[in-house]
């Protein structure tokens, strides 16, 4: 089905014009209070984590957010207006004012989506092999735990071995915590180019950086799209939720994860631009999602086609398809 254009609205057009795709609007800067709420636009972009988003939001509170923070996050999807490309009518996008938080998993998501699009053209046929680094677990702070992680990664990378074996790659900060121990226990997730690097080494190397972990793995990823969905996936889930539910943990990790990088590129992959805008089409605004919302309510049937299709699939599928490492004969 095409895309209505610009001419066949179904309802008046609401104002102000849709805004650009390039980052949020401030809001009213004299709003002093803000509250979570959900208007029919605001809840379809978040109706997939509406119980965890509250979470979130609660931990938001609690740490030392600016107002600012709290408002970008309570609006995330503000202004929102549906509209088609200009050279291919049945692609369809909605631009409007997104916060760009960490926490918001929709946000993250189309992260994770334009950190895809930057990654898979610069991958090719590189050699490629998924490297995951863990630390013994310990009752440290969080805060200490990720900048130990983060040390013992870059003595790790100053190793003869790996010097050798790796060229570049990029690292990703995968944060759990195990319930029963009471204990956080951040890792990395690390998509290295290079050649085969033997388990055992690699677990020597890590013992001795860190002086008490042993725990690493490696695996040979066969298709470079399966380790930009597999490594994604972490930026798109952010925080898990059995963090998140827990208040207390919760505001831990809000604490911790302030100012704090989550993903990073070394070696020949320094300085690699992720997080920039692709080559985009021109968008034509076919209406407010206010005004389609309304008319599926109606019962207007191309509104309700349209919002079908733009539902967004805010948890990206897990793959599978990365084997392991074969042993050094």
């Amino acid at each position: 089905m095409n895309a209505p254009n610009a001419h066949q609205t179904l309802s008046d057009p609401l104002q102000p014009p849709p805004p650009t795709s390039t980052g949020f609007t401030p809001l009213d800067p004299h709003e002093s209070s803000v509250e979570l709420h959900y208007p029919p636009t605001l809840a379809f972009r978040h109706s997939g984590w509406t119980r965890l988003r509250s979470a979130v939001w609660n931990a938001l509170q609690q740490t030392t957010t600016s107002q600012s923070r709290l408002s970008r996050f309570a609006n995330c999807g503000y202004r929102a207006w549906v509209c088609h490309a200009e050279s291919d009518p049945t692609k369809l996008r909605i631009l409007a004012d997104y916060c760009h938080d960490r926490f918001c998993r929709p946000c993250a998501t189309a992260r994770a989506f334009k950190l895809t699009e930057n990654l898979r053209p610069f991958l090719g046929k590189k050699s490629l092999r998924f490297v995951t680094l863990t630390l013994r677990s310990s009752d440290d702070p969080l805060p200490a735990q990720l900048k130990r992680l983060l040390q013992c990664f870059r003595r790790l990378r100053q190793r003869e071995v790996w010097k050798r074996k790796v060229s570049g790659g990029l690292a990703v900060i995968e944060l759990t915590h195990n319930q029963d121990r009471k204990q956080w226990h951040p890792h990395l997730h690390v998509l290295a180019e290079g050649r085969f690097l033997p388990l055992a080494d690699l677990k020597a190397n890590w013992h001795s950086v860190t002086g008490d972990s042993y725990v690493v793995d490696i695996r040979e990823v066969q298709h470079s799209d399966t380790a930009i969905k597999y490594l994604t996936k972490y930026i798109a889930k952010g925080v898990p939720g059995s963090i998140l539910y827990n208040p207390d943990l919760a505001i831990e990790a809000v604490n911790a994860l302030s100012g704090q990088r989550t993903f990073l590129c070394f070696g020949t992959w320094h300085g690699l631009k992720l997080t920039r805008n692709p080559p985009d089409d021109v968008w034509v605004p076919i209406d407010s999602l206010d005004s389609l919302i309304a008319a599926s309510k109606r019962g207007n049937v191309v509104a309700t086609q349209l919002l079908e299709r733009l539902k967004p699939n805010v948890f990206p599928k897990k793959s599978r398809q990365i084997r392991e490492e074969p042993r050094a004969p």
